[in-house]
């Protein structure tokens, strides 16, 4: 699952969450290696997701403990 394609499922779950947002948490280590590859292309970077990953984020970001998040 491409980034746009993670984003609009998780839009369609009420999670309004941006590219930015979630490549900063990747950087930092938010989301584990296990739910994502990344494929470089050039000198870009393309991040593609399991679908493990909407369940997971939805998970983090509507429950009441996200402080670690």
């Amino acid at each position: 699952m491409s980034t746009p394609q993670l984003l609009r499922e998780l839009k369609k779950r009420g999670i309004d969450l941006n590219r930015v947002t979630l490549y900063y948490w990747i950087k930092h280590g938010k989301i584990p290696r296990n739910l994502y590859t990344v494929k470089k292309r050039l000198e870009r970077q393309f991040y593609y997701f399991k679908p493990e990953m909407v369940d997971f984020l939805t998970q983090k970001l509507s429950s009441d403990n996200d402080n670690d998040f």
